[in-house]
C-alpha cells in the first residue's frame, strides 16, 4: 500500500549494521532503492528509502526485499497491509 517499512533489529553496537535494499517493477522498469545503514537496538525502526518513507509509487506492487547484515539480526518487519510471501514456497500435496 506504499506505508512505510519497520523493522525489528539489534546490531553488536556500532560495529554491526542493517541495510535493506526495495527490489520491485514499476511501469518504467526494475526499481532498486536501498536504506542507509541502521546500528543499534531497535523495536520496530521505520526505515527511510533514499531520504523518503513513503513508498507510494509502489502501491499495489510486488516489492522483494533483501537485507543486508553485519554482526546484526533482524527479528521482524512490517508495514500496512504488507503480506509478506516466502518466496522459496514449494508446491505442497503428495509427491
Amino acid at each position: 500500500q506504499g506505508k512505510p517499512v519497520e523493522v525489528n533489529l539489534r546490531t553488536q553496537g556500532n560495529s554491526g549494521s542493517v541495510g535493506v535494499d526495495l527490489i520491485a517493477e514499476d511501469d518504467s522498469g526494475r526499481v532498486v532503492i536501498s536504506t542507509s545503514d541502521v546500528s543499534g537496538d531497535h523495536l520496530w525502526i521505520p526505515l527511510s528509502w533514499d531520504g523518503n518513507s513513503q513508498l507510494d509509487f509502489l502501491a499495489g506492487k510486488v516489492v522483494r526485499l533483501r537485507f543486508r547484515l553485519y554482526n546484526a539480526k533482524v527479528f521482524g518487519f512490517r508495514s500496512e497491509g504488507m503480506v509478506a510471501v516466502d518466496g522459496l514456497q514449494r508446491p505442497t500435496g503428495p509427491r
